[in-house]
């Protein structure tokens, strides 16, 4: 080229000079570029095309195909297949093994492997019952129940226990159940299921049991008792010291298809600050064979603690039902 005046000096080619991406792969002659002749950091990313340095460019030993890979000492390399497929445990697992023989099962767990080559499989079954500390935390017992929190609780609020049951299968004047109230429940309720009276009239009445361990007999006993029939025919009747307290007021019939139930409410029977509040509800068939409905308030009033309740009839003597009594938490 010709330079009008003085020719410039001479001077180096240096990266600045070059463009990014202007060395490409056609713009080099195979050999041309000696290690020699190429300044140490002055090739970098940005001067090499994309695409530039082809696999024929590395200098990696072995043969470069589809199933070969590059290892991390330059060398072109199958992978390995792994014909030992076994499992450590941890990092501080010395010995791999397979893992039918790793995994164990724990109580009440058998492992059973599947049937044999190809795609195996290995089934947990569960055998036997589950202890039941496993299922939650708290004390398991009869008074506990397991809450969705997994803790064992006594269940708050109104939970009827049955505590006793009596089934009346022959011709007795009294049902005597002693020794059943105490200071574990607050409230009882008493179900007397289809008592079964053996003469017309028969209408049920309770008398309490104290520590003496016979029923009181005494004039100790208020009650209001009233009723209807189907025909709407009204009933009641009532004392103010009476040797019983009456239940119903409904006159059971001693059909065979004739009787009559009642539910009793007692409060605190086994308390010795208060008289003992009772609370009735009744229906049955009575001697007319109507459907009579009744309800009763009444009190024990003495102020001592009662252990249980004796049961009889105004008429006669009673030859079926069941008592049930319950404790209410």
């Amino acid at each position: 080229m010709a330079y009008i005046g003085r020719s410039p000096a001479d001077a180096p080619l240096t990266s600045a000079d070059i463009a990014d991406g202007v060395i490409t792969a056609p713009k080099i002659a195979t050999d041309a570029v000696e290690t020699v002749k190429v300044k140490d950091l002055n090739v970098t990313n940005a001067k090499i095309a994309n695409d530039a340095v082809g696999v024929a460019e590395l200098s990696a030993t072995g043969v470069a195909s589809a199933s070969t890979y590059l290892r991390g000492d330059n060398a072109w390399s199958s992978i390995a297949a792994d014909t030992n497929d076994k499992v450590s445990v941890s990092v501080d697992d010395t010995t791999p093994g397979y893992l039918n023989g790793k995994l164990v099962g724990g109580t009440n767990i058998t492992l059973t492997e599947g049937s044999g080559g190809a795609d195996e499989t290995l089934t947990a079954a569960l055998t036997g019952t589950i202890a039941t500390a496993r299922l939650g935390t708290g004390i398991a017992d009869a008074t506990t129940f397991l809450r969705g929190d997994q803790t064992y609780a006594a269940v708050v609020g109104g939970s009827q226990v049955l505590i006793h049951t009596t089934t009346i299968s022959g011709s007795v004047a009294n049902v005597d159940i002693t020794s059943i109230f105490t200071s574990t429940y607050k409230k009882y309720i008493i179900d007397c299921i289809n008592i079964h009276a053996v003469v017309d009239y028969g209408d049920l009445r309770i008398q309490a049991f104290s520590s003496g361990g016979s029923p009181d007999i005494g004039s100790n006993y208020r009650y209001y008792v009233s009723g209807f029939t189907d025909g709407s025919a009204a009933m009641a009747a009532n004392s103010t010291g009476n040797t019983f307290l009456q239940v119903q007021r409904t006159n059971i019939g001693n059909a065979a298809t004739e009787s009559g139930s009642s539910r009793i409410w007692i409060d605190d029977p086994a308390g010795t600050t208060y008289q003992k509040n009772v609370f009735t509800q009744s229906s049955g068939i009575n001697n007319a064979g109507a459907v009579v409905w009744s309800s009763a308030a009444g009190a024990y009033t003495s102020a001592v603690a009662i252990t249980g309740l004796r049961f009889t009839l105004g008429s006669g003597n009673m030859d079926g039902g069941i008592i049930k009594i319950y404790g209410i938490t």
